[in-house]
Protein backbone atom coordinates (compact mmCIF):
# COMPACT_ATOMS: atom_id res chain seq x y z
CA UNK A 1 0.00 0.00 0.00
CA UNK A 2 1.25 3.51 -0.71
CA UNK A 3 -0.01 6.68 1.01
CA UNK A 4 0.60 10.19 -0.30
CA UNK A 5 0.33 13.47 1.61
CA UNK A 6 -0.42 16.46 -0.64
CA UNK A 7 0.85 19.91 0.26
CA UNK A 8 -2.62 21.44 0.09
CA UNK A 9 -3.41 19.83 3.40
CA UNK A 10 -5.71 17.30 1.79
CA UNK A 11 -4.97 13.63 2.50
CA UNK A 12 -5.57 11.07 -0.22
CA UNK A 13 -5.45 7.38 0.49
CA UNK A 14 -3.75 5.48 -2.36
CA UNK A 15 -2.66 1.90 -2.71
CA UNK A 16 0.12 0.64 -4.91
CA UNK A 17 2.29 -2.41 -5.35
CA UNK A 18 5.77 -1.83 -3.98
CA UNK A 19 8.35 -3.73 -6.06
CA UNK A 20 12.11 -3.82 -6.49
CA UNK A 21 14.51 -5.73 -8.72
CA UNK A 22 14.25 -9.34 -7.63
CA UNK A 23 16.89 -12.07 -7.91
CA UNK A 24 15.31 -15.46 -8.51
CA UNK A 25 17.36 -17.94 -6.49
CA UNK A 26 16.98 -21.37 -8.12
CA UNK A 27 18.48 -24.84 -7.84
CA UNK A 28 21.44 -25.41 -10.14
CA UNK A 29 21.69 -29.13 -9.45
CA UNK A 30 19.09 -31.81 -8.87
CA UNK A 31 18.64 -33.22 -5.38
CA UNK A 32 17.14 -32.85 -1.92
CA UNK A 33 17.63 -29.70 0.16
CA UNK A 34 19.35 -30.37 3.49
CA UNK A 35 19.80 -28.37 6.69
CA UNK A 36 23.00 -26.35 6.93
CA UNK A 37 24.90 -27.14 10.10
CA UNK A 38 25.83 -24.38 12.54
CA UNK A 39 29.44 -25.57 12.26
CA UNK A 40 29.53 -25.24 8.49
CA UNK A 41 32.53 -23.65 6.78
CA UNK A 42 30.22 -22.12 4.18
CA UNK A 43 29.57 -18.38 4.14
CA UNK A 44 26.13 -18.05 5.74
CA UNK A 45 24.29 -15.11 7.34
CA UNK A 46 25.32 -14.78 11.00
CA UNK A 47 24.50 -12.38 13.82
CA UNK A 48 26.98 -10.29 15.81
CA UNK A 49 27.69 -13.27 18.10
CA UNK A 50 28.54 -15.43 15.09
CA UNK A 51 25.40 -17.53 15.32
CA UNK A 52 23.75 -18.63 12.09
CA UNK A 53 20.58 -16.67 11.34
CA UNK A 54 17.52 -18.73 10.31
CA UNK A 55 16.60 -17.80 6.77
CA UNK A 56 13.14 -16.28 6.77
CA UNK A 57 11.38 -13.46 4.95
CA UNK A 58 13.00 -10.11 5.63
CA UNK A 59 16.46 -11.48 6.54
CA UNK A 60 19.31 -9.50 5.00
CA UNK A 61 21.93 -11.47 3.04
CA UNK A 62 25.24 -10.41 1.51
CA UNK A 63 26.72 -11.34 -1.90
CA UNK A 64 28.14 -14.87 -1.75
CA UNK A 65 26.01 -15.99 1.21
CA UNK A 66 24.82 -19.59 0.97
CA UNK A 67 21.04 -19.66 1.40
CA UNK A 68 20.37 -23.33 0.57
CA UNK A 69 22.28 -26.61 0.28
CA UNK A 70 21.51 -29.59 -1.95
CA UNK A 71 22.55 -33.01 -0.61
CA UNK A 72 25.86 -33.93 -2.26
CA UNK A 73 26.08 -37.54 -1.03
CA UNK A 74 25.08 -39.13 -4.35
CA UNK A 75 27.41 -36.81 -6.26
CA UNK A 76 30.35 -37.89 -4.08
CA UNK A 77 29.49 -41.55 -4.66
CA UNK A 78 29.36 -40.93 -8.41
CA UNK A 79 32.81 -39.31 -8.26
CA UNK A 80 34.31 -42.33 -6.46
CA UNK A 81 32.72 -44.69 -8.97
CA UNK A 82 33.95 -42.61 -11.89
CA UNK A 83 37.46 -42.52 -10.38
CA UNK A 84 37.49 -46.31 -10.26
CA UNK A 85 36.29 -46.46 -13.86
CA UNK A 86 38.94 -43.94 -14.88
CA UNK A 87 41.67 -45.97 -13.14
CA UNK A 88 40.45 -49.13 -14.88
CA UNK A 89 40.36 -47.36 -18.25
CA UNK A 90 43.88 -46.04 -17.80
CA UNK A 91 45.15 -49.49 -16.88
CA UNK A 92 43.63 -50.83 -20.11
CA UNK A 93 45.16 -48.01 -22.13
CA UNK A 94 48.54 -48.62 -20.48
CA UNK A 95 48.34 -52.31 -21.35
CA UNK A 96 47.45 -51.52 -24.96
CA UNK A 97 50.28 -48.99 -25.28
CA UNK A 98 52.82 -51.49 -23.95
CA UNK A 99 51.54 -54.06 -26.44
CA UNK A 100 51.87 -51.52 -29.26
CA UNK A 101 55.43 -50.68 -28.26
CA UNK A 102 56.32 -54.38 -28.22
CA UNK A 103 54.85 -54.93 -31.69
CA UNK A 104 56.55 -51.82 -33.10
CA UNK A 105 59.90 -52.83 -31.61
CA UNK A 106 59.61 -56.20 -33.37
CA UNK A 107 58.81 -54.44 -36.66
CA UNK A 108 61.79 -52.08 -36.56
CA UNK A 109 64.54 -54.75 -37.07
CA UNK A 110 62.48 -56.33 -39.85
CA UNK A 111 62.17 -52.99 -41.62
CA UNK A 112 65.88 -52.33 -41.15
CA UNK A 113 66.73 -55.75 -42.67
CA UNK A 114 64.38 -55.06 -45.60
CA UNK A 115 66.03 -51.70 -46.12
CA UNK A 116 69.52 -53.24 -46.23
CA UNK A 117 68.36 -56.04 -48.57
CA UNK A 118 66.85 -53.55 -51.02
CA UNK A 119 69.99 -51.38 -50.96
CA UNK A 120 72.07 -54.46 -51.96
CA UNK A 121 69.61 -55.33 -54.74
CA UNK A 122 69.83 -51.76 -56.05
CA UNK A 123 73.61 -51.93 -56.23
CA UNK A 124 73.46 -55.30 -58.01
CA UNK A 125 70.83 -54.09 -60.47
CA UNK A 126 72.79 -50.90 -61.16
CA UNK A 127 75.80 -53.06 -62.10
CA UNK A 128 73.60 -55.05 -64.52
CA UNK A 129 72.25 -51.82 -66.01
CA UNK A 130 75.73 -50.38 -66.46
CA UNK A 131 76.86 -53.61 -68.28
CA UNK A 132 73.89 -53.44 -70.65
CA UNK A 133 74.61 -49.78 -71.29
CA UNK A 134 78.15 -50.70 -72.38
CA UNK A 135 76.80 -53.43 -74.69
CA UNK A 136 74.36 -50.94 -76.23
CA UNK A 137 77.20 -48.54 -76.83
CA UNK A 138 79.24 -51.29 -78.54
CA UNK A 139 76.22 -52.43 -80.57
CA UNK A 140 75.95 -55.75 -78.77
CA UNK A 141 72.52 -55.05 -77.14
CA UNK A 142 69.32 -53.24 -77.91
CA UNK A 143 68.16 -49.98 -76.25
CA UNK A 144 65.01 -51.75 -75.00
CA UNK A 145 67.15 -54.01 -72.81
CA UNK A 146 68.75 -50.93 -71.23
CA UNK A 147 65.38 -49.32 -70.65
CA UNK A 148 64.12 -52.48 -68.94
CA UNK A 149 67.19 -52.61 -66.67
CA UNK A 150 66.71 -48.94 -65.70
CA UNK A 151 63.06 -49.60 -64.89
CA UNK A 152 64.12 -52.37 -62.49
CA UNK A 153 66.50 -49.94 -60.74
CA UNK A 154 63.74 -47.29 -60.43
CA UNK A 155 61.32 -49.83 -58.98
CA UNK A 156 63.84 -50.91 -56.33
CA UNK A 157 64.56 -47.26 -55.42
CA UNK A 158 60.82 -46.61 -54.94
CA UNK A 159 60.56 -49.67 -52.70
CA UNK A 160 63.54 -48.42 -50.69
CA UNK A 161 61.87 -45.02 -50.18
CA UNK A 162 58.69 -46.76 -48.95
CA UNK A 163 60.61 -48.94 -46.51
CA UNK A 164 62.58 -45.94 -45.21
CA UNK A 165 59.34 -44.00 -44.57
CA UNK A 166 57.76 -46.98 -42.81
CA UNK A 167 60.81 -47.33 -40.61
CA UNK A 168 60.74 -43.62 -39.64
CA UNK A 169 56.99 -43.74 -38.90
CA UNK A 170 57.35 -46.87 -36.78
CA UNK A 171 60.20 -45.34 -34.77
CA UNK A 172 58.07 -42.20 -34.24
CA UNK A 173 55.12 -44.33 -33.06
CA UNK A 174 57.35 -46.08 -30.55
CA UNK A 175 58.61 -42.73 -29.27
CA UNK A 176 55.05 -41.37 -28.89
CA UNK A 177 53.78 -44.54 -27.21
CA UNK A 178 56.68 -44.55 -24.73
CA UNK A 179 56.01 -40.88 -23.86
CA UNK A 180 52.29 -41.67 -23.31
CA UNK A 181 53.21 -44.62 -21.09
CA UNK A 182 55.46 -42.42 -18.96
CA UNK A 183 52.74 -39.74 -18.64
CA UNK A 184 50.11 -42.30 -17.62
CA UNK A 185 52.45 -43.92 -15.13
CA UNK A 186 53.17 -40.51 -13.59
CA UNK A 187 49.44 -39.74 -13.29
CA UNK A 188 48.74 -43.12 -11.73
CA UNK A 189 51.62 -42.76 -9.25
CA UNK A 190 50.23 -39.33 -8.22
CA UNK A 191 46.73 -40.73 -7.84
CA UNK A 192 45.31 -38.57 -10.61
CA UNK A 193 42.18 -40.12 -12.06
CA UNK A 194 40.47 -36.95 -13.26
CA UNK A 195 38.41 -36.79 -16.42
CA UNK A 196 35.68 -34.59 -17.87
CA UNK A 197 32.92 -36.49 -16.05
CA UNK A 198 34.66 -36.16 -12.67
CA UNK A 199 35.26 -32.45 -13.23
CA UNK A 200 31.58 -32.01 -14.09
CA UNK A 201 30.52 -33.83 -10.90
CA UNK A 202 32.88 -31.69 -8.83
CA UNK A 203 31.36 -28.57 -10.37
CA UNK A 204 27.91 -29.87 -9.41
CA UNK A 205 29.10 -30.29 -5.81
CA UNK A 206 30.28 -26.67 -5.83
CA UNK A 207 26.90 -25.61 -7.21
CA UNK A 208 25.04 -27.63 -4.56
CA UNK A 209 25.76 -24.73 -2.20
CA UNK A 210 23.23 -22.17 -3.49
CA UNK A 211 24.69 -18.67 -3.24
CA UNK A 212 23.16 -15.26 -3.84
CA UNK A 213 25.00 -12.86 -6.10
CA UNK A 214 23.46 -9.64 -4.77
CA UNK A 215 22.86 -8.02 -1.42
CA UNK A 216 19.25 -7.80 -0.37
CA UNK A 217 16.38 -9.12 1.69
CA UNK A 218 14.78 -12.55 1.43
CA UNK A 219 11.19 -12.31 0.22
CA UNK A 220 9.18 -15.35 -0.81
CA UNK A 221 10.55 -18.78 0.10
CA UNK A 222 9.44 -21.63 -2.18
CA UNK A 223 11.52 -24.59 -0.95
CA UNK A 224 12.87 -25.73 2.41
CA UNK A 225 15.09 -28.59 3.67
CA UNK A 226 13.56 -31.93 2.75
CA UNK A 227 12.16 -30.75 -0.57
CA UNK A 228 13.46 -32.47 -3.71
CA UNK A 229 14.29 -30.04 -6.51
CA UNK A 230 15.09 -30.25 -10.17
CA UNK A 231 17.48 -27.92 -11.94
CA UNK A 232 15.83 -24.51 -12.24
CA UNK A 233 13.24 -25.04 -9.50
CA UNK A 234 12.78 -21.81 -7.46
CA UNK A 235 14.10 -21.72 -3.90
CA UNK A 236 13.44 -18.11 -2.93
CA UNK A 237 13.15 -14.53 -4.15
CA UNK A 238 15.75 -11.99 -3.08
CA UNK A 239 14.81 -8.32 -3.19
CA UNK A 240 17.99 -6.70 -4.46
CA UNK A 241 19.15 -3.83 -2.33
CA UNK A 242 21.77 -2.25 -4.58
CA UNK A 243 19.50 -0.24 -6.94
CA UNK A 244 17.61 1.29 -3.96
CA UNK A 245 14.40 1.74 -5.90
CA UNK A 246 10.76 1.02 -5.38
CA UNK A 247 7.86 1.26 -7.78
CA UNK A 248 4.29 2.05 -6.83
CA UNK A 249 1.23 1.83 -9.04
CA UNK A 250 -0.83 4.82 -7.90
CA UNK A 251 -4.08 6.33 -9.17
CA UNK A 252 -3.66 8.48 -12.29
CA UNK A 253 -5.35 11.48 -10.65
CA UNK A 254 -2.87 11.57 -7.76
CA UNK A 255 0.12 11.00 -10.05
CA UNK A 256 -0.69 14.28 -11.82
CA UNK A 257 0.77 16.15 -8.82
CA UNK A 258 4.14 14.44 -9.28
CA UNK A 259 6.87 14.93 -11.88
CA UNK A 260 10.25 13.41 -12.66
CA UNK A 261 12.98 14.81 -10.41
CA UNK A 262 10.69 15.62 -7.49
CA UNK A 263 12.10 14.81 -4.07
CA UNK A 264 9.68 12.87 -1.89
CA UNK A 265 9.86 11.40 1.58
CA UNK A 266 9.00 7.78 2.31
CA UNK A 267 8.17 6.57 5.79
CA UNK A 268 8.37 2.89 6.68
CA UNK A 269 5.99 1.63 9.41
CA UNK A 270 7.54 -0.40 12.25
CA UNK A 271 10.97 1.11 11.67
CA UNK A 272 13.09 3.28 13.95
CA UNK A 273 13.86 5.86 11.28
CA UNK A 274 11.16 8.39 10.51
CA UNK A 275 11.59 8.63 6.76
CA UNK A 276 13.88 8.19 3.79
CA UNK A 277 14.47 10.78 1.12
CA UNK A 278 13.93 9.60 -2.44
CA UNK A 279 13.76 11.00 -5.96
CA UNK A 280 11.16 10.30 -8.64
CA UNK A 281 13.10 8.64 -11.46
CA UNK A 282 10.32 7.99 -13.94
CA UNK A 283 6.57 7.93 -14.43
CA UNK A 284 4.94 5.66 -16.96
CA UNK A 285 1.44 5.08 -18.17
CA UNK A 286 0.13 1.66 -17.22
CA UNK A 287 -2.62 -0.54 -18.62
CA UNK A 288 -3.12 -1.95 -15.14
CA UNK A 289 -6.08 -0.64 -13.16
CA UNK A 290 -6.08 -0.02 -9.44
CA UNK A 291 -8.85 -0.02 -6.90
CA UNK A 292 -10.20 3.44 -6.08
CA UNK A 293 -10.26 3.48 -2.30
CA UNK A 294 -11.44 7.10 -2.22
CA UNK A 295 -14.70 6.09 -3.87
CA UNK A 296 -17.80 5.12 -1.92
CA UNK A 297 -18.47 2.47 -4.55
CA UNK A 298 -16.81 -0.70 -3.38
CA UNK A 299 -14.57 -2.35 -5.97
CA UNK A 300 -14.49 0.65 -8.33
CA UNK A 301 -11.36 0.48 -10.53
CA UNK A 302 -9.49 3.42 -12.01
CA UNK A 303 -6.39 3.83 -14.19
CA UNK A 304 -3.03 3.78 -12.48
CA UNK A 305 0.41 5.16 -13.25
CA UNK A 306 3.69 3.42 -12.36
CA UNK A 307 5.94 5.78 -10.41
CA UNK A 308 9.54 4.76 -9.80
CA UNK A 309 11.31 6.22 -6.76
CA UNK A 310 15.10 5.96 -6.56
CA UNK A 311 18.13 6.78 -4.40
CA UNK A 312 16.35 5.61 -1.29
CA UNK A 313 18.17 6.82 1.79
CA UNK A 314 21.04 8.11 -0.28
CA UNK A 315 23.92 6.54 1.66
CA UNK A 316 22.99 3.12 2.97
CA UNK A 317 20.17 3.93 5.38
CA UNK A 318 18.07 1.30 3.66
CA UNK A 319 20.12 -1.52 5.17
CA UNK A 320 17.73 -1.79 8.09
CA UNK A 321 14.63 -1.39 5.95
CA UNK A 322 13.48 -4.48 4.06
CA UNK A 323 11.22 -2.96 1.43
CA UNK A 324 9.70 -6.24 0.32
CA UNK A 325 7.24 -6.30 -2.56
CA UNK A 326 3.84 -5.59 -1.10
CA UNK A 327 5.20 -3.91 2.04
CA UNK A 328 3.44 -0.77 3.29
CA UNK A 329 5.01 2.63 2.78
CA UNK A 330 3.85 6.23 3.24
CA UNK A 331 4.95 8.88 0.76
CA UNK A 332 4.86 12.64 1.44
CA UNK A 333 5.89 15.58 -0.71
CA UNK A 334 7.35 17.44 2.28
CA UNK A 335 9.51 16.07 5.09
CA UNK A 336 7.05 14.49 7.51
CA UNK A 337 9.20 14.95 10.61
CA UNK A 338 7.55 13.85 13.85
CA UNK A 339 3.98 14.33 12.79
CA UNK A 340 1.13 13.16 15.01
CA UNK A 341 -1.00 11.75 12.22
CA UNK A 342 1.67 9.18 11.29
CA UNK A 343 0.23 6.51 13.57
CA UNK A 344 -3.28 7.29 12.32
CA UNK A 345 -2.16 6.60 8.75
CA UNK A 346 -0.55 3.29 9.75
CA UNK A 347 -3.85 2.12 11.14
Amino acid sequence: AAWVYKTGGEFHRMRGVVSKPVEKVSARVEGQLVFISEETDLQVPRDEQGRMIPLEQGIYVSPGDVVAKVDETLLKLEIEEEKQNAAFDRAKILQQLNQNVLEFQIMIPQLQNDQQRIEKLIKSQENVRDGIALDVKNGNALQSALDEAQADVDKLNAELVSKTQSLAQTEALVETAVASIKALQAQISMGENENATINLLKEKIRQSAVKVTNAGFIDKIYARPGDVLRVGDPIMDLVIQAPKTIEALIPEEDALTLKQGDVVYIAIPKNQKEYLEATILSMQQSLTQIEDHSSTIRGRMIRGRMVKFGNLGGTGEENAMPLLPGSEVMITLEPPGKIPFLSWFIK
